[in-house]
């Protein structure tokens, strides 16, 4: 991982990575419960922003009502990372990575990492609120990374977090098909075209919606994490500075989300505040979220058995006694499931 010369040591790079789990375990929560804002991920819509912002009235609710709308940005985040450790891991030395065998241990790893908590997930499911969420079909898509193709995947992915895994491994091809080792002018050639494709498409229609959930949402904060591995070498700030920027993005974040062109271009700014926040944190305030870097692939998975068994009973009850007892739950799952995956031939995480 980088050393001094790089803008990002490995401990920011993780708790960049706990900051995005953060984010998305809460959002994932937090949207299902009564009143909470509806987020613009997928499609977008001006009315949600501005029901988001009339829903920031009440006091008692803004949290859960921020963490619902803005969570999902964990996600860029990601890819983000993505990119960075993709060229720190693949592009720091002369030898090149056959395409084969690129793909293929990338492949086995997002599988090994997904099957058992797709499996076990979906069976707590079937037992605890008795009904099956997939199909055979269905799941053997989901099985094969392939669900994200399909006409109807915005409905028959279940659990919903579960699109993440077909969207990466088509990350992965991207990139080492079009922007491995390539002129910095075909990243932006590439960024231009995703743009053009989602542009052309209405604000809140269903073609979008599935455009998004496969790789050409990605690709802007991708080569962000690409081109910040290749390009860019330490930056000296004062932590004032690196605060500005992270509130300045964080208030540019909600603005975008007024106008569906400014809205495609979020990232940016998301990634500019998250890389900020990091860097403006102590070494004692940036230990939990490094130690949730290190468990984020195992929060992914299992934070979808989590809510379970807990955001029905947070729809009647206190939202913050259940938010909190998911997180515990979510944590203490994520931990097994890590041990669990340390007994299987092969470790996987993702990068």
């Amino acid at each position: 991982m980088p050393n001094r010369q790089h803008p990002l040591t490995y401990g920011e790079c993780q708790a960049l990575k706990g900051l995005a789990i953060l984010g998305i375990v809460l959002h994932n929560f937090c949207h299902y419960l009564p009143h909470a804002a509806l987020e613009n991920e997928f499609s977008f819509s001006q009315a949600r922003t501005l029901q988001f912002f009339h829903l920031l009235s009440n006091v008692t609710h803004a949290p859960v009502n921020v963490f619902s709308f803005l969570g999902h940005y964990g996600v860029p985040i990601f890819l983000f990372c993505t990119g960075y450790g993709l060229v720190m891991k693949y592009e720091q030395s002369d030898s090149l990575v056959p395409v084969p065998r690129f793909l293929f241990s990338h492949y086995c790893k997002l599988l090994w990492l997904m099957l058992p908590g797709l499996v076990i997930t979906l069976s707590a499911i079937a037992l605890y609120a008795h009904k099956f969420l997939v199909t055979w079909s269905g799941f053997l898509l989901q099985a094969t990374l392939l669900i994200n193709f399909h006409p109807d995947a915005v409905t028959i992915i279940k659990p919903g977090p579960y699109w993440y895994f077909g969207f990466v491994m088509q990350i992965y091809l991207f990139y080492r098909l079009l922007i491995y080792r390539r002129h910095w002018c075909w990243i932006i050639f590439w960024i231009v075209v995703c743009w053009l494709v989602q542009v052309l498409q209405q604000p809140d229609g269903s073609m979008l919606e599935w455009i998004r959930h496969n790789f050409v949402m990605g690709i802007l904060p991708l080569s962000m994490g690409v081109v910040c591995g290749r390009q860019v070498k330490t930056i000296s700030l004062s932590a004032m500075v690196w605060v500005m920027i992270a509130l300045v993005s964080l208030c540019g974040v909600v603005a975008f989300n007024l106008h569906f062109q400014l809205w495609l271009w979020c990232p940016v700014l998301v990634i500019a505040g998250a890389v900020a926040f990091v860097k403006c944190l102590g070494q004692r305030v940036i230990r939990p979220f490094h130690f949730l870097g290190t468990l984020s692939s195992a929060l992914f998975v299992m934070h979808p058995l989590a809510r379970v068994f807990t955001v029905y009973h947070a729809q009647t009850a206190n939202p913050y006694v259940w938010l909190l007892i998911y997180l515990i739950l979510s944590l203490a799952l994520a931990l097994l499931y890590r041990l669990l995956l340390k007994r299987m031939p092969h470790n996987c995480n993702i990068v």
